[in-house]
């Protein structure tokens, strides 16, 4: 088996619902969670019975530390991925300077309202993400925008 699809998740206090979806382990996927040691012993044990991977990673600041998460994850054998998350998510992999290619999806939908989230909401980043050799391309109604990151 050449590709094997592994769910990486970062839970700093391992808050996620036991029942979560991303959490039912079949033949060709499996999960990870990545935490720290503010998360509940019980709980790890938990998730351990279900077959869910808990790697302990080091705090930054208050959440799982990026970089050693992904040094981690490479002594597993685990050298490429694909972030999906929230603005803060995005945010933290995007500072820390470790991706390589950012696809951004934009639908023709415009949502508003002082409590609308963005991809990168409301946080700050320390200089400008610039992107080479961008490409737009057309998915029905909604716009992929590809770049490398400089």
């Amino acid at each position: 088996e050449l590709f094997r699809t592994v769910r990486i998740v970062l839970d700093s206090r391992l808050r996620i619902p036991l029942n979560a979806k991303i959490l039912q382990q079949t033949k060709h996927t499996s999960t990870i969670i990545a935490t720290t040691h503010q998360a509940s012993l019980k709980k790890t044990e938990v998730l351990r019975s279900k077959g869910v991977d808990i790697i302990m990673i080091p705090r930054k600041g208050i959440h799982v530390s990026v970089t050693d998460c992904l040094k981690e994850l490479g002594e597993m054998g685990i050298t490429s991925m694909i972030v999906e998350g929230g603005s803060k998510i995005n945010a933290s992999f995007l500072r820390e300077k470790v991706v390589n290619r950012l696809m951004l999806y934009i639908a023709p939908s415009v949502f508003g309202g002082n409590k609308a989230i963005g991809w990168l909401d409301n946080v700050i980043l320390p200089r400008p993400i610039d992107l080479l050799n961008v490409d737009i391309k057309e998915i029905g109604d909604d716009f992929l925008i590809v770049g490398e990151v400089r």
